[in-house]
């Protein structure tokens, strides 16, 4: 769809002040670091029109400029439809509290990253999960997620819930939906801000591969119970990872479809995992995650009806959303009363204990481990030009000393990843192959 708009052609643009030339595969990218933007100009004539346009105005700029009406059409559209002056940004949101409540868990899935199963002998207590959901509130947050283990094998978790929603914090459930009564169901979903249930199969053969067998049929009841008691609800498909995946794609994504149409209406959606963790029974190779991702990006395409592979990066450019962090600095505690900076707590170091330490010590802990890991600390992201569209990545992963930081405070030397250029020119195909979508 073709759209126009009227420009004052006295008008004199206000550019970022931080821009960086990138030439790559005949393209010229001007990319605006701080705001996460780009302009793609197409030859050497558009970037001197540009830099006529810093200084003067349209006008001026044009009666300037040696080139063609096709070199001013394309920069002034690339400018405007980018919306390049604005420097205002969306961060992301800063505050999340992921509560694995139990280790307890009714099914024993091999992929399992969290290794559940038996309870824990000395997890928290009701009291001391109140005390500290009051004491999270207190600091001014809402979000709220709890999982497990499988947290509905928890006597009190209604009592939690209720607690958490009567202090105004927003709950989103995570389970595996099996063991649930319809009374449990109605009692809990009025307290609840969000459901997710996993469902790793199209069928009870293929769910059994991962969950226990016979669950499917309970599981899609429980599903259908908190949709219609008005549940934002969210289907997680992990399907089992063989050397057959990619010949059931359509079964899976025709499992979402059905699901999508029959809850029309209601707030619900199917998310295929495209990310594949090792887990209790599980160890896989690079090629053998990537095999999986193409496998599961085909799912979700078949379910959307369209390539959407691109459009979280389309969406957070549209928005000028820059990304400074992961999720590293948010406050996740384990069923013993850990607290670690990132809720991917297999692997890494705790750094603090609900029982031995002040809320108040763990949050500014969260706050030091939060800004540390901002993309200005690292190094070579903090002089990147891709700074805030790549973002640094996921910190345990790249950045070996936030795996291991239980110490926030005294930091000896750099903190640094390795990156080399085939990473950076990943996402200058990316930026050219969205930069029309990318309009507004």
């Amino acid at each position: 769809m073709k759209r126009t708009k009227s420009i004052n052609l006295d008008k004199k643009y206000s550019f970022p002040k931080r821009l960086e030339i990138v030439r790559y595969k005949g393209k010229i990218l001007v990319i605006s670091v701080e705001t996460a933007c780009w302009l793609m100009l197409e030859n050497e004539e558009q970037l001197k029109l540009f830099g006529l346009l810093k200084e003067n105005t349209i006008r001026q700029a044009v009666d300037l400029f040696a080139g063609n009406e096709a070199d001013v059409a394309n920069v002034i559209t690339e400018i405007e439809a980018k919306h390049f002056e604005d420097t205002a940004v969306i961060r992301q949101p800063k505050g999340n509290l992921h509560l694995y409540l139990t280790n307890n868990c009714n099914m024993r899935c091999p992929h399992c990253y969290m290794f559940a199963g038996e309870k824990l002998k000395n997890e928290i207590t009701t009291e001391e999960v109140k005390s500290l959901l009051q004491s999270y509130h207190d600091y001014g947050h809402t979000e709220l997620t709890i999982s497990g283990g499988e947290a509905t094998t928890r006597k009190d978790l209604l009592e939690i819930v209720a607690f958490a929603h009567g202090n105004g914090l927003k709950v989103k459930l995570l389970t595996n939906g099996y063991m649930l009564t319809d009374e449990f169901i109605d009692s809990i979903s009025p307290l609840l801000h969000q459901i997710q249930i996993s469902i790793d199969g199209y069928s009870e053969e293929e769910n059994a591969k991962v969950r226990n067998k016979g669950s499917f049929t309970n599981v899609l009841h429980s599903v259908d119970r908190f949709v219609k008691n008005g549940v934002p609800t969210e289907i997680a498909v992990t399907p089992y990872c063989d050397e057959t995946l990619c010949e059931r794609v359509h079964e899976y994504a025709n499992f979402g479809k059905a699901l999508k149409a029959k809850y029309a209406g209601y707030n619900f959606k199917v998310k295929f995992t495209t990310g594949i963790l090792d887990g209790r029974e599980t160890n896989f190779n690079d090629a053998i995650r990537e095999k999986y991702r193409k496998a599961m990006m085909e799912v979700t395409n078949l379910y959307y009806g369209k390539d959407v592979s691109y459009d979280s990066f389309i969406g957070s450019s549209r928005r000028k959303r820059i990304y400074d962090n992961c999720s590293y600095g948010g406050l996740t505690v384990s069923a013993n009363g850990d607290v670690y900076a990132c809720s991917r707590i297999w692997g890494i170091k705790p750094y603090a204990n609900i029982r031995t330490h002040s809320f108040e010590y763990i949050w500014e802990t969260a706050k030091k481990a939060e800004k540390l890991s901002d993309i200005r600390n690292l190094k070579p992201c903090n002089e990147c030009d891709l700074m805030y569209i790549c973002g640094g990545n996921c910190r345990i992963k790249y950045f070996p000393f936030f795996k291991n930081c239980t110490d926030y405070n005294n930091v000896d030397g750099e903190i640094r990843r390795d990156c080399d250029q085939s990473i950076k020119n990943s996402f200058y195909d990316l930026m050219i192959k969205t930069n029309k979508q990318i309009y507004q």
